[in-house]
Parts: structure tokens; C-alpha cells; sequence
């Protein structure tokens, strides 16, 4: 059902060799597997039978469940992975008034690309691939290390992932007014209920 895609993209160091080789794993919230898919997906990005250690990790990040999402994408870069992160569901984001801001998402993981990509009519797509080709070109082979999540190292991240979402969700004028009318109405209704009691 889509929690977490990792595509890992096949690639000859020594030769700079695109081999257009993209592995869809099973989707995953998080690097500690629960279940049988997500050991799958854990094992496939670290150790694959052909492949090998991924080069790089495209992190699907779906914008409606962001913080969710974003646990697996801070523990691939702290595992010491290239990613690079395709925002999914944007335009729901925007339908409700809020937008997140990429650059600054983009910063507080540590210049990590953010691409954001229309699932139902492909756009940003070629982009995406573009920056993966140049990011590969630009990096050596990933030095990763396969970390011991504990409940506590996870719960930490979440707590930053929780931050990292506050800090980039932007409302635009027209939803701040109608929070602040929400709210408004809200104080009004609660007043009046005590009054009455």
C-alpha cells in the first residue's frame, strides 16, 4: 500500500556506468522489520543478492503521513546512504490551505534533494531521475553501516521528524484565517457554554 518505497538505482563506480537498473522494494516505515515484506526491503537495500549495497536510495515520502514517512528517510541518511527524497501528494497538501516548504526540508536533512512528484500525471518524474544521475555522479560509493535502532534512538527521530514537519508546513493567508475564525468560534462557544453552566 505504498508506506515507503526505496528504489535503488544500480551503478558502475569505476566506470561512472548508469546501468538503468531501479529495484522497487516493498514499502517499510521504518529500518527495524516487522513484518515479512519489510525484511525484504531492509535486506534488499543493504546486502542484495546481485546488486550489492544500494549507491543510492530513492526515499518516497508521502506528504500527508509526513512524519511517519520522514522516521525511515533520517535513518537511511544516518545509515550513511545517498538518498534522495520524491515528495508524493502534494497537491492534497495544497488543496487544504498548507504547503511545505522544500528548501528548508531540504536543509534541515542535510541537502538532501527534494523532488516533488505528481503520481497521478507523472510530473516531476524526469526531473527526479536528472538529479539522481547527477547526484551519482557526484558521490562515492556509500559508506553504510547497518545501525541498531533501539525503541529509544527511534522515538528520538520521530520527536525530530515531529520538529523537522512543523518547521516546513506552511499555511498560506487565506487558511490562517480560517484557522483564526475556527478558533474564534470555538472561544465563543466554550464562553457561552459556561455561562450557562
Amino acid at each position: 500500500d505504498g508506506a515507503h518505497d526505496a528504489l535503488s538505482w544500480q551503478y558502475d563506480w569505476q566506470s561512472r556506468q548508469d546501468l538503468r537498473s531501479i529495484m522497487d522494494t516493498p514499502g517499510t516505515y521504518s529500518l527495524i522489520p516487522r513484518s515479512p515484506d519489510e525484511v525484504i526491503a531492509v535486506q534488499s537495500i543493504f546486502a542484495h543478492k546481485s546488486l550489492g549495497v544500494s549507491p543510492m536510495v530513492i526515499s518516497v515520502v508521502d506528504s500527508t503521513h509526513f512524519v511517519r514517512h520522514l522516521l525511515v528517510t533520517e535513518q537511511l541518511i544516518r545509515s550513511g546512504f545517498k538518498v534522495v527524497v520524491a515528495l508524493t501528494m502534494s497537491d492534497l497538501i495544497r488543496s487544504r490551505g498548507e504547503k511545505i516548504d522544500t528548501a528548508k526540508l531540504s536543509q534541515l536533512l542535510g541537502g538532501v534533494p527534494i523532488i516533488e512528484i505528481d503520481g497521478k500525471l507523472g510530473g516531476g518524474v524526469a526531473e527526479l531521475l536528472s538529479v539522481v544521475r547527477t547526484e551519482l555522479d557526484l558521490v562515492t560509493p556509500p559508506k553504510v553501516q547497518a545501525l541498531v535502532w533501539t525503541n529509544l534512538e527511534t522515538e528520538k527521530t520521530l520527536r525530530r521528524s515531529s520538529e523537522i514537519s512543523e518547521q516546513v508546513f506552511k499555511k498560506n493567508l487565506k487558511q490562517m484565517i480560517r484557522d483564526a475564525k475556527s478558533k474564534q468560534q470555538s472561544s465563543i462557544r466554550f464562553c457561552f457554554t459556561r455561562f450557562l453552566v
